[in-house]
């Protein structure tokens, strides 16, 4: 009863809007009749063009913040010696290059003379490459548990049974590199850093040492959780990737590539019942379906899983 009462409260309580309107008629009144002015609506006049000040100031805060992004990334790049770094942030300052030709004419000359210059050392850096990166992969410390695989050719390099692959495009001076069901990271044409981002990536996927017992309960949730929306019946087979769809919402901060290496440690782990109930796997054809699991591939694309009682 208070929680209705409160309620209807909060829908009948007057905006501020109205309150300037009706509360101060009294005084605004009195206020005109002395030899001002309109007082309410000129205190309104007044607050909106406040307002369109702070518009225009957060805008600006969030440009200058742009530019201040740029500069500091290119000055980055440039005492890293990574001038293929510097070309990318160059292409996609687009906008921010045209404001430059508007505004301020010093500083687009003075981009325009550097990009000139970093496209020149990029496309050299960038005919190395072939030669230069496996040779520097080989120098690694993760290179003796994730070498190169042996099927790679350039300009495209695969690693973990091409779970992660690395796309090298010299033209444009830059490398994509893809982990399986992960997203796309495109960065310079430098070749140290490209193979660092590579080492950073094979570590972030598989030598981490996730909760293969928590996971189960996730993905058991999710598994319910879909019969329920979908009025399944219990054991039905769902598609794993509605199953992960719904982890994506419970998960802080779950990514699809991560979800494929640890789904594949737990099947091989064989840990795989849960309130009685044993996680199932069915396969499929349909690759935009499915997952190709690390390590698993022989089997094909795992397509739907299940959780039922062993007969």
């Amino acid at each position: 009863m208070q929680n209705a009462m409160w309620a209807t409260a909060r829908m009948e309580y007057p905006s501020e809007d109205s309150l300037m309107t009706e509360n101060t008629q009294g005084l605004a009144g009195e206020l005109a009749t002395g030899g001002l002015p309109d007082v309410a609506t000129e205190i309104q006049r007044h607050r909106a063009d406040a307002r369109r000040q702070v518009s225009s100031a957060e805008q600006a805060l969030v440009d200058a913040r742009r530019a201040e992004g740029f500069w500091e990334a290119l000055l980055r790049d440039l005492n890293a010696n990574r001038p293929a770094a510097m070309l990318l942030t160059l292409r996609e300052a687009g906008d921010y290059l045209l404001r430059l030709q508007r505004d301020d004419r010093a500083a687009a000359q003075l981009v325009d003379a550097l990009k000139s210059e970093v496209e020149a050392k990029a496309k050299d850096q960038a005919a190395k490459f072939g030669r230069q990166f496996p040779e520097l992969v080989r120098k690694q410390d993760f290179s003796r548990q994730f070498p190169i695989d042996p099927t790679s050719r350039h300009p495209r390099y695969t690693f973990e049974h091409s779970f992660l692959q690395v796309d090298v495009d010299e033209r444009q001076c830059i490398a994509k590199i893809t982990p399986r069901d992960g997203d796309e990271i495109v960065i310079g044409l430098d070749v140290e850093q490209v193979v660092k981002r590579v080492g950073e990536e094979l570590v972030r996927l598989f030598l981490r040492q996730p909760d293969l017992g928590a996971l189960l309960r996730s993905i058991y949730t999710a598994y319910v959780a879909v019969l329920r929306a979908e009025n399944r019946p219990e054991g039905d087979a769902v598609p794993l990737r509605r199953v992960s769809n719904r982890l994506a919402k419970n998960v802080n901060r779950f990514a699809a590539d991560e979800f494929n290496v640890d789904l594949a440690r737990l099947l091989q782990d064989g840990k795989t019942e849960i309130e009685g109930k044993r996680l199932h796997v069915d396969h499929t054809r349909n690759a935009r379906q499915g997952m190709l699991l690390h390590a698993m591939e022989v089997g094909g694309y795992v397509g739907f899983i299940s959780f039922k009682h062993d007969s």
